[in-house]
């Protein structure tokens, strides 16, 4: 009798609290993935259910702080690109300007000329 009554006591428990234990030794060693699985409606069943709480809480705590982290890198990396981009298209406006700038000075030269001008390839002198 005495030992059906122990083992009873080791089974609903003592093995639900040292389960728990385990649980909690785990989360110090960074292992979010042990979840405790007590399947029971008293009040080590409500127990681990908060745990596995906890555990999911912190470990969604866990992914959106990485996920903050990687938006923070993400803008950082276009707002540099932006700028790197905004400086590319100031300079080819500026080529664009000396182009037009010199495509006009050019006729103004070819206009104002009234001698012709011959242009022969494979000049030799």
């Amino acid at each position: 009798m005495y030992r059906t009554f122990s083992s009873f006591i080791l089974r609903w428990i003592i093995q639900p609290v040292l389960a728990l234990q385990k649980s909690a030794l785990a989360l110090t060693q960074d292992e979010w993935e042990k979840t405790i699985k007590i399947n029971r409606s008293d009040e080590l069943g409500e127990l681990a259910k908060s745990f596995n709480i906890c555990i999911d809480i912190t470990e969604r705590k866990k992914v959106d702080k990485i996920l903050t982290d990687y938006n923070s890198i993400l803008e950082q990396q276009v707002a540099k690109r932006t700028l790197e981009l905004q400086r590319e298209i100031a300079e080819r406006k500026q080529v664009e300007v000396a182009l037009l700038e010199s495509e006009a000075r050019f006729r103004l030269l070819a206009e104002a000329t009234f001698e012709a001008i011959a242009c022969q390839r494979n000049l030799k002198y």
